[in-house]
């Protein structure tokens, strides 16, 4: 992933489940593509921004708290627009 974009997030926002066993975060992407990416458009440096989420399922590994799944959603075609 950072060969072909360079991301930053922002107004990064926190949420997690009473009893701690799910976790989800909500941010703002600001990226660039910079290489071509297999299958997508050719790279010349566009810029785009878009809505991202992360969610997570937390399990008790032993006596410590795991990150057991993590699932990313971002919405690929208005990425796709916004570097066209």
């Amino acid at each position: 992933m950072d060969a072909h974009y360079r991301e930053q997030l922002s107004d990064v926002v926190v949420m997690a489940s009473e009893d701690g066993r799910r976790a989800a975060v909500e941010y703002v992407v600001h990226g660039e593509y910079l290489s071509t990416d297999d299958g997508l458009l050719e790279a010349r440096g566009q810029r785009y921004v878009l809505l991202g989420g992360t969610f997570f399922e937390i399990a008790e590994e032993g006596q410590k708290p795991c990150i057991f799944r993590i699932s990313n959603h971002y919405n690929l075609q208005g990425r796709i627009a916004q570097v066209s």
